[in-house]
């Protein structure tokens, strides 16, 4: 729901959404909701609390290839394109097949 919401542009709708999923489904599930939920507040000018959320995703899981993305994204739109260069490498040292990361990579360095 909290995706649909999102794509409508209710937002706020859509952060109450996304924190009342984090708070019922399994744990093996939270982390994508809470990237999602990062999404959200960055959409809503909250950037500070995207990027904190998205740190301790990145803090507990290094791996976090969705959370790396959302990082890089933002760094991205903030108009950082060397910092969110080195989130989309590191998205790609997990997972050198990731398709995203390499696109939002030669985007970032064509910026």
């Amino acid at each position: 729901m909290a995706y649909a919401l999102t794509e409508l542009g209710a937002l706020g709708d859509a952060e109450q959404n996304a924190r009342q999923a984090i708070d019922r489904v399994p744990e093996a599930r939270r982390d994508r909701l809470r990237v999602l939920l990062a999404e959200i507040l960055a959409r809503q000018g909250r950037t500070p609390d995207a990027m904190q959320l998205l740190n301790e995703l990145v803090t507990r899981d290094a791996t976090n290839t969705l959370a790396l993305l959302s990082l890089g994204n933002l760094y991205n739109r903030l108009g950082n394109a060397q910092r969110a260069a080195e989130y989309f490498e590191k998205v790609l040292s997990v997972d050198p097949d990731n398709d995203d990361a390499t696109r939002y990579l030669l985007q970032a360095y064509l910026t």
